[in-house]
């Protein structure tokens, strides 16, 4: 099968923590509209939106305010972020991903490996390859097939030893990082066991993106990882080891928030 280029735009967001759900929704638009006529994809962060509710509850209407932003478009895009339910400051017991294009709901999925502590509190998908409600968690585009993984599910794809279901992407929506030494703040370490070791286990690119909480987004931080080490340990992986690289990239500025949008060429 001959597969066809696909440009993955990464959407990584710094912040300064004053956001609301309208915000996120300017901001996505924004983004959007420049990038709609230079990427057929674009990954934006896990939580991205929450509720109080079950993501359920706001799935509708933010499906339809996605289509609405990418119906202009001169050619297809599909939009993947996070939506959290039942969320608490800290917290939300429902962490969930979705890919939108003209048509609605492509996939979605429900995150399937909690952290130590998380485990327990927040409900994880019974299965690491199962879909949330009646969507699957694998979807095409271009004739490749993506996997979305929920922020830790790419140490969980290692960590279990998952078998690749011929999978030829893996988009990982990361909640966030917090200023250094809070928790959650360590992005070296995601980069490597997440996003490397994920591209590791299976063989092909990890994409993922991420919120930067009161702290600039690290230029060098890799939102495109393939690894091309052999045998060489997750341990001794570097950024520089790192064979992919943006064809573009640009900033975005709203309210309280600004995204980086690095644009890659699969």
């Amino acid at each position: 099968m001959t597969l066809d280029l696909v440009r993955v735009a990464t959407v990584v967001v710094a912040s300064d923590g004053n956001y609301d759900n309208q915000i996120r929704l300017a901001l996505m638009r924004k983004v959007v509209r420049k990038a709609a006529g230079i990427t057929d994809v674009l990954v934006f962060p896990a939580g991205y939106y929450t509720t109080k509710g079950r993501p359920s509850t706001r799935l509708e209407s933010v499906t339809e305010q996605t289509r609405e932003m990418i119906t202009p478009a001169k050619h297809e895009v599909i939009v993947c972020f996070g939506i959290d339910g039942r969320a608490t400051k800290d917290q939300a017991r429902d962490q969930t991903a979705v890919a939108i294009g003209t048509n609605g709901v492509i996939a979605s999925a429900r995150k399937f490996q909690p952290t130590k502590d998380e485990d327990g509190f927040i409900d994880v998908a019974s299965d690491p390859f199962i879909g949330e409600g009646q969507y699957p968690r694998i979807f095409e585009i271009g004739g490749k097939r993506v996997f979305l993984a929920v922020c830790y599910d790419s140490y969980g794809i290692r960590q279990r030893s998952l078998e690749n279901p011929d999978i030829d992407m893996i988009f990982n929506l990361v909640h966030k990082f917090n200023p250094r030494p809070e928790p959650c703040s360590s992005t070296q370490y995601f980069a490597m066991y997440g996003f490397a070791g994920a591209s590791r286990e299976w063989g092909c690119p990890t994409f993922g993106a991420a919120v930067f909480f009161k702290r600039p987004i690290p230029p060098r931080w890799p939102t495109g990882v393939l690894w091309n080490q052999g045998a060489k340990g997750i341990k001794s992986w570097q950024y520089t080891d790192n064979p992919l690289k943006p064809s573009q990239e640009f900033e975005i500025e709203n309210i309280t928030e600004k995204a980086l949008v690095r644009v890659f060429h699969l």
